[in-house]
């Protein structure tokens, strides 16, 4: 399978759109990380001690005020219902149980594939790319982020 992929802060995305949500969401949602008025953090929703936001903390908080756990309750992604209740969807969304929570939580993947690993392909290896992961990485700002999250989602 061949995807066609272009390159937005050095991060490959395909050019197809892998988000789907509604048109004022992801404008406030843009907004707010371009806005400087949110602190970036990693691992969590919200970490209370950092007093800081991941991106998709972002998200909920510019659209419900808070969110659904802190670094307090080890939550580090929204619940797969809060996105379905918002009207968020697409291939992206990668959907998978939390145990620890008892809950099925999201992350948004942006690209899946298999990497190398010396000068061999590495069958069954598999490097994904999500919004959690650019946001944890350390070398994405949250306005790098939005052009991120701009370039791989439609709006309806």
């Amino acid at each position: 399978m061949n995807t066609e992929l272009k390159v937005v802060h050095d991060i490959e995305i395909p050019e197809k759109p892998v988000l789907r949500m509604p048109k004022l969401l992801l404008s406030k949602w843009l907004a707010a990380l371009r806005s400087g008025e949110y602190t970036q953090s990693t691992n969590w929703l919200y970490d209370t001690q950092q007093e800081g936001y991941c991106c998709l903390g972002v998200l909920q908080h510019c659209e419900d005020g808070k969110v659904e756990g802190t670094s307090d309750d080890e939550v580090g992604l929204p619940s797969r219902a809060w996105l379905t209740s918002k009207g968020i969807s697409g291939s992206g969304l990668k959907a998978f149980y939390d145990v620890s929570h008892d809950y099925p939580v999201a992350d948004v993947l942006i690209r899946e594939s298999h990497f190398k690993q010396g000068t061999e392909m590495s069958a069954g290896w598999v490097r994904a790319v999500s919004l959690a992961g650019i946001n944890d990485d350390g070398a994405h700002t949250f306005p790098q982020i939005a052009d991120i999250i701009e370039s791989i989602t439609e709006t309806y």
